[in-house]
């Protein structure tokens, strides 16, 4: 009960301090989003400065960068002009908001998308074929993101998979594609899983405060980041950032990873015929992270990550402050 009441009290305190600090809206951009791409060509190229060095961005600071962008269309290729207009359809409503006039007139159809003062909802269907290399990926889901007002968003994005052919690759783990939990399989040729992200966040225009299942990117890299990548499934975390100024950000993340280490001692049969309930063994991840821009074209970051098991989360491990090195050094 103890332990409870620490986590309830560690959460109050951070969003009591996310009230006194005001509010923003923090819907943020899926991982995979085409506009990483384009955001980081432009980055190497010196037209914008996006500290990308942790990611997913906000949907609001992904219209601010498109605007200073815009700024130096003169600039830019033939194609990269193109490619901004595709993605300034893609965030009208964040760019009228932001003082862009007639945004809006051009904004990419969805099959629900209602926006006003107090509330925000889109809603788009999910649904492709891709065949080649002797596979065939069916795919359908739905996502869906919004904003309830004060601070508040929210958004869900479920994608269903099935994979069929003699190149089936079950793994992942020598590809640049993320890898996956294989739910069913009816055979050495076909596969089928899930892809499902969900969250809730709070936020203010230095503090954001995020719960919820989905990816995170810490660090610099093509094929993978140097810190934390999206090359693992989404998993649960709670997350927080802080930029009190405009060249020091703070980052820090809790989550729950699945360790698919058994359990024996904790698995049991079930009253259904062969199914047993499997239990695994705990496994966390906590990080934090520091970053200065001290001059324009220079990020310098300091950080530590530690996984760790056995337990429930330890308290030590949600303080965003705390040296995770020194607290496992208290522990063992």
């Amino acid at each position: 009960m103890r332990k409870h009441l620490l986590y309830i009290a560690f959460g109050l305190g951070l969003t009591l301090f996310a009230f006194l600090e005001g509010q923003a809206q923090i819907v943020y951009v899926p991982l995979h989003h085409s506009v990483y791409d384009y955001l980081e060509r432009m980055n190497v190229k010196s037209v914008v400065s996006s500290d990308d060095d942790v990611k997913p961005f906000t949907r609001m600071k992904v219209a601010s960068l498109l605007i200073r962008i815009s700024q130096k269309r003169t600039e830019l290729s033939n194609v990269d002009r193109d490619e901004l207009e595709f993605h300034e359809r893609e965030f009208a409503y964040e760019l009228e908001t932001l003082g862009r006039t007639n945004a809006e007139k051009n904004a990419r159809w969805h099959l629900f998308s209602y926006h006003d003062s107090l509330f925000s909802a889109t809603l788009d269907p999910i649904l492709g074929v891709t065949v080649g290399n002797g596979i065939s990926h069916i795919f359908n889901g739905v996502k869906f993101y919004g904003s309830a007002g004060g601070g508040v968003s929210f958004g869900f994005h479920f994608n269903d998979n099935q994979e069929k052919g003699s190149g089936i690759d079950r793994t992942k783990q020598f590809v640049p594609e993320t890898g996956i939990n294989v739910v069913k399989s009816t055979g050495p040729d076909e596969i089928e899983y899930d892809d499902v992200r969900a969250y809730v966040a709070y936020g203010t225009d230095r503090l954001q405060l995020f719960a919820g299942k989905d990816f995170v990117e810490w660090g610099s890299g093509r094929r993978g980041k140097l810190i934390l990548s999206d090359k693992a499934p989404s998993f649960p975390m709670l997350r927080l950032e802080y930029a009190p100024t405009s060249w020091l950000r703070f980052h820090y993340l809790h989550g729950w990873l699945q360790s698919l280490v058994l359990d024996s001692s904790r698995s049991y049969d079930t009253q259904i015929p062969d199914a047993r309930r499997n239990i695994y063994r705990e496994k966390y991840i906590a990080a934090h992270m520091i970053s200065v821009t001290p001059m324009q074209g220079l990020e310098v970051s300091l950080g530590e990550s530690i996984i760790y098991s056995d337990g429930s989360p330890n308290i030590l491990f949600l303080i965003p402050v705390m040296f995770f090195r020194a607290a496992d050094h208290y522990i063992t």
